[in-house]
């Protein structure tokens, strides 16, 4: 007697992201710098989403212990920019 199998919607994403993410990777590795920026996008939107779904306190403790990495990485960036002249662009 055959057993069905459920797959819920959520496993279905699942299974189409970790699918587009592999054969990218392998069949295609030219295109992997195109790959990784797709990549970030992503991961910007599910980080919300999944913190929405949990609730709006790990959403605030989040925030507390990433808001001083992202300042500091926006300081540092403005900073260095700075240092830049207009010889050393392309």
């Amino acid at each position: 007697m055959p057993t069905t199998v459920k797959i819920t919607v959520r496993q279905m994403m699942i299974i189409i992201i970790m699918f587009t993410i592999g054969t990218t990777i392998l069949v295609a590795p030219s295109t992997m710098a195109q790959a990784s920026g797709q990549f970030l996008i992503l991961l910007f939107l599910i980080i919300p989403v999944v913190s929405l779904r949990l609730g709006i306190e790990p959403f605030a403790d989040a925030a507390e212990i990433f808001f001083p990495w992202f300042l500091f990485l926006f300081l540092f960036l403005v900073l260095t920019t700075r240092l830049l002249s207009e010889e050393d662009s392309c």
